[in-house]
């Protein structure tokens, strides 16, 4: 299972906001996009979920071209977790988790056995059992958060992409979220799953021991291993002002003012 792009465009209309990215993901990878506002993060995700089209090159989802596939076989393929999300109607978080089966569901089908298993797992295994039976709106931009991640691990699908899934979270949610994310990168091998998300936070990456795109002005500037491209000069130069790459006592490389 793979998720490959070769010399991708993207952008809005005929505005570009990266060109020539070049990227390949197969199953216990995990990559991280880093860059300022405006790069073309979220649009690099929209466009690989084939919900924009590219401007240029090519985007290939297990062998095929991402343009000849339908909803469903990609939604097989690809969760997707957003930045936000709020639901038009009170929903359980049961509910909002049980949404991710429709794609391996017939038209008109109802959820079976299988199905409701699929929603139990994911909640057990990011901790919030107990929120199951809670109206989704209610609960802090932490637990949705988590909720979110649950429903895209009960997708059950090789690929998973979370687009800053610590954004706008107090400093407890977004400890409580990143834990989970970096649980689900070391688990990542072991089932062979794919993993791509962005963030704002170099310090993320290094967690992760992810690779990283780099991007700024219009392309990608570093493509590697978080420990090996994050220095000072290219994270200078990608978000516009002096950043120091240093290493704790206890080894954690950390990211600071210049």
């Amino acid at each position: 299972m793979s998720l490959a792009c070769h010399g991708l465009s993207i952008g809005h209309g005929s505005r570009t906001l990266c060109s020539d990215i070049d990227m390949a993901l197969s199953g216990g990878d995990i990559v991280c996009l880093l860059g300022a506002n405006g790069c073309g993060k979220t649009t690099l995700f929209k466009t690989l979920l084939g919900l924009m089209p590219p401007l240029a090159g090519e985007i290939q989802l297990c062998g095929q071209a991402l343009s000849t596939l339908g909803r469903a076989q990609i939604a097989r393929s690809l969760a997707y977790v957003p930045q936000q999300h709020a639901p038009p109607f009170p929903y359980s978080v049961a509910e909002v988790v049980l949404m991710a089966r429709a794609a391996h569901l017939p038209v008109f089908a109802q959820p079976g056995k299988a199905d409701y298993l699929a929603v139990n797992d994911a909640l057990l295994q990011l901790g919030i059992g107990d929120l199951k039976h809670h109206d989704y709106s209610r609960l802090s931009g932490g637990q949705r958060q988590l909720v979110l991640i649950a429903r895209a691990l009960a997708q059950k699908t090789p690929f998973i992409i979370l687009d800053e899934p610590t954004a706008s979270l107090d400093f407890g949610n977004e400890a409580i979220v990143l834990n989970q994310v970096q649980a689900l990168g070391r688990q990542a091998a072991d089932q062979n799953r794919g993993i791509i998300l962005s963030t704002h936070d170099p310090d993320q990456a290094f967690a992760l021991d992810a690779r990283v795109l780099l991007m700024h002005a219009g392309r990608v500037i570093a493509d590697g291993a978080a420990h090996s491209v994050l220095t000072s000069a290219a994270l200078s130069q990608a978000y516009g002002t002096s950043i120091a790459v240093e290493r704790t006592a206890s080894g954690r490389m950390v990211c600071l003012p210049g």
